[in-house]
């Protein structure tokens, strides 16, 4: 005779358990990379907290802010092992003293990352050298720190694009940020070679979100995080739904 396994209804439940932790740690390790951001002039501090709990619940490596937040999302992030990254040079036309002491105070203020804004009239005048200069005198500054540099792709041809990836890579950036733009990333991927990580900007959707995680960006950064949290866990609720559960099984008599 031959002996069947049969489970109970409680081990049935169990399994299902056990599928629907395993696609919540899954869904946490993809939204590590998600930076929750905030950096409109008119932000209330309800939504700089609303931000900063966004985090917190996702364990993102760190929230999006201006420099007058720092502090702030510092207190409201205590001990959750959730960092700040705080914007320098913002207008980007600023001069580089300026952003220096921006560095300065917001590293003063708490934050453990910088989100940098290179100067756009030197790059499209074509003043490479101040470019270069920027950044390496950022970089020294920040000490080690995470900066991602922002390269904006908005009036700039292709070959000028990729030509100020390369000095920022050639100056020492580990980081560069662009438009959430497939072809953009992809070219610039083809370009570095793999050589620095990406941050894209501007996500909106959990499938623009899915599209930047395939594309290999190491950050996302959203200042739509609750609707690309509350999407990707309907999808990983969908998948626990759809995956079989064990059958029971009645013992041959």
């Amino acid at each position: 005779m031959e002996n069947n396994i049969a489970i109970s209804p409680e081990e049935a439940a169990d399994f299902e358990e056990y599928k629907r932790r395993k696609k919540i740690l899954e869904l946490r390790g993809r939204l590590r990379g998600l930076e929750p951001t905030l950096v409109r002039k008119n932000a209330s501090a309800m939504e700089i907290r609303s931000v900063c709990e966004q985090a917190k619940r996702i364990q993102s490596a760190c929230v999006c802010v201006q420099p007058v937040y720092v502090r702030t999302c510092k207190n409201l992030l205590k001990n959750t092992g959730v960092g700040v990254s705080s914007i320098i040079g913002g207008n980007s036309e600023s001069t580089l003293k300026v952003k220096l002491y921006e560095l300065k105070n917001s590293l003063r203020e708490g934050a453990n990352e910088l989100d940098f804004y290179p100067c756009i009239s030197a790059i499209i005048n074509g003043n490479y050298t101040y470019f270069k200069k920027e950044i390496k005198k950022i970089l020294r500054r920040a000490r080690l720190r995470t900066v991602k540099i922002h390269l904006d792709a908005y009036s700039l041809p292709t070959d000028k694009f990729l030509r100020i990836a390369q000095i920022a890579l050639d100056a020492g950036g580990k980081y560069l940020c662009v438009r959430a733009e497939e072809e953009l990333i992809t070219l610039l991927q083809r370009q570095l070679k793999k050589k620095c990580e990406i941050k894209a900007w501007g996500v909106e959707t959990p499938e623009r979100f899915k599209d930047m995680l395939a594309l290999g960006c190491a950050r996302i950064g959203s200042e739509l995080v609750g609707e690309i949290v509350q999407g990707m866990e309907e999808e990983v609720n969908g998948l626990c739904a759809a995956l079989p559960a064990p059958v029971e099984e009645i013992p041959a008599s």
